[in-house]
């Protein structure tokens, strides 16, 4: 027997989520503009239509464990809707009685009726029509709003939570008599308030992540199609203009790539900052993070990442308990001292937060441009923020060791690129 979860019940779920996070994410696109009258309009009619499917597939699964009688009423295709509503609320009703709102069941009917119109492209008129606009839902889905949309989430949640409900009631044997308390969550439909907000810089990160990701993809394909050599070697073929126009797509990629790589950087913290663009510091706490592999230095039990950070912030400002209480945090027989320990780790976290979301392809487009000095050094210490930031979480994971044989080969590679 299989313990997967069952394809529609799977199915739908993800739908309703993805629907859900729609209106968000396309009325903050920062590259696109949509009209939230048309917007909210095609998402309700979206969402009706699988609100009823993933309704009814609660139904069917619930019947097939119990075949009850309510629900055998509401599955049969003979039944009018109106009738299969009210025994679906029947049945709610027996297994969670006063818990159910029953203004619940009323919206969802409306919405079946409007939901059928729009699967048949069929308007609705006559009794079924009276009862749409009775309920506040417009005969005409191009009218459906915001208000609207959010309405049909509520009957969705609520719905889903009473069948949840009275399948732990069922499970668990509870008394008759228990009336359990639905506490619905926030509405997942966003706001125009939440969509209209200025990015935070935190967005602004993402963006600038994502384009970097991009950067590397559109590598990755442009590379596939040239011959097997290394990354160096294309690139200094492109230098050449041996691809034509296409070395003016791929410098153009580096530009951008090179840009969004700098605002990355202008986002994080002061410390992160100073690891990008200190590079003594860097080689300092690589030799560090390097270490303590070898010295089996790993924290005896868990901390939150940022946690070093904050003990590391508390010392430095001359507070906090010193290295002897610090160094017990640790395994093994480091010749760090504990508040050393304790900045390595904490350093380390945030040069992973700076790479961990990036590979290292990006970095290519961007020496297409020309291997000044400056573009040289921003590549080798995007790759030390790598080496820092994997190092740092193999530690964490106490693995003894980390061999970094393909960041030292891009390395190599740079370097001999800038000679």
């Amino acid at each position: 027997m299989s313990t997967r979860i069952s394809e529609f019940t799977d199915s739908y779920s993800d739908d309703m989520m993805f629907l859900t996070s729609l209106r968000r994410i396309l009325l903050r696109h920062p590259l696109q503009s949509f009209a939230p009258l048309f917007l909210d309009a095609t998402l309700s009619r979206l969402y009706a239509v699988m609100l009823v499917g993933n309704v009814e597939n609660a139904i069917a699964q619930e019947f097939d464990r119990n075949s009850e009688p309510k629900l055998d009423t509401y599955l049969n295709a003979n039944v009018a809707n109106a009738t299969k509503v009210q025994a679906l609320e029947g049945f709610l009703q027996e297994r969670l009685s006063a818990s159910v709102d029953t203004s619940i069941l009323d919206d969802y009917l409306a919405i079946k009726y409007l939901r059928n119109g729009i699967i048949h492209s069929d308007q609705r008129t006559g009794a079924q029509a009276e009862y749409i606009k009775s309920h506040g839902f417009p005969i005409d889905s191009r009218d459906l709003t915001l208000v609207h949309l959010k309405r049909m989430a509520r009957v969705d949640q609520s719905i889903t939570m009473y069948f949840g409900m009275s399948r732990i009631i069922e499970v668990l044997g509870v008394n008759a008599d228990y009336k359990p308390e639905i506490n619905l969550p926030s509405s997942p439909v966003a706001e125009d308030e939440s969509v209209s907000a200025p990015y935070s810089l935190r967005e602004f990160d993402q963006i600038h992540r994502r384009n970097l990701q991009n950067t590397a993809v559109s590598w990755q394909r442009f590379r596939s199609k040239c011959p097997p050599d290394s990354a160096g070697t294309l690139v200094s073929r492109l230098w050449s203009g041996e691809h034509g126009s296409e070395s003016l797509d791929v410098q153009s990629w580096g530009e951008s790539a090179e840009y969004s790589w700098n605002q990355v950087v202008g986002i994080a913290s002061e410390s992160g900052q100073r690891l990008f663009k200190d590079a003594e510091h860097r080689a300092d706490q690589l030799a560090r993070i390097r270490s303590l592999a070898v010295d089996g230095a790993f924290p005896r039990g868990p901390l939150p990442a940022d946690a070093y950070q904050a003990i590391s912030e508390v010392v430095s400002a001359g507070e906090g308990p010193g290295d002897e209480a610090l160094s017990t945090l640790f395994q093994g027989h480091s010749p760090l001292s504990g508040s050393q320990l304790v900045e390595s780790y904490a350093l380390g976290y945030k040069a992973y937060d700076l790479t961990t979301s990036l590979g290292v392809d990006w970095i290519w487009p961007v020496l297409t441009q020309g291997a000044s000095n400056s573009r040289i050094e921003l590549v080798l210490a995007f790759i030390d923020l790598c080496e820092l930031g994997r190092s740092w979480y193999m530690a964490i994971e106490h693995h003894t060791s980390f061999e970094p044989e393909k960041l030292e080969t891009h390395r190599r590679e740079v370097i001999a690129m800038g000679e």
